[in-house]
């Protein structure tokens, strides 16, 4: 099953799941829903010239423009929601909007249309990669100050008893 998927995904064949924002499915194939595709570029666009994620998603809240709204099968409603920064991060790096269908950190071509040039995605992805903050972890932190306490000088000051 396991290299099923892997083979699918090297042919570029969506394998299912919730559709990103602004695609349809129809007959288990992505299609652009060509009225809501200008938001993503939209999103793009704005995210080029602002620069930052925080203040896209105050533009989109005062703008109006929310995720996507879906139906179950049962006919209950859910979506519709806020984007928050953690979904437009996800937007933005995600390669399904450039035509691209991605597997075990590699990309090949998909069956479905792109809705990002690849200019605007290079554009895009560069800004993402300037703005990136570096955060230690745990078990670096650990290691740094294991590390740290054996550079350091012994303290002076007499301890009480």
């Amino acid at each position: 099953m396991r290299d099923q998927i892997a083979a699918s995904k090297k042919k570029g064949m969506w394998m299912g799941g919730i559709p990103p924002l602004r695609y349809d499915v129809r007959d288990r194939k992505l299609m652009v829903n060509a009225a809501e595709a200008g938001t993503v570029m939209h999103i793009y666009r704005r995210y080029l010239a602002r620069k930052s994620a925080r203040d896209l998603k105050d533009e989109l809240v005062a703008s109006g423009i929310r995720s996507k709204r879906r139906v179950r099968p049962d006919g209950s409603e859910y979506g519709g929601q806020e984007l928050d920064r953690g979904a437009l991060y996800d937007m933005l790096q995600n390669h399904i909007y450039r035509g691209e269908i991605t597997h075990k950190g590699n990309s090949y071509p998909a069956e479905h249309p792109a809705i990002i040039e690849q200019q605007l995605w290079d554009e895009v992805q560069a800004v993402l990669v300037q703005n990136r903050v570096e955060r230690v972890c745990p078990q670096t932190w650990k290691s740094f100050l294991k590390r740290w306490r054996a550079i350091r000088p012994p303290d002076r000051r007499r301890r009480r008893s």
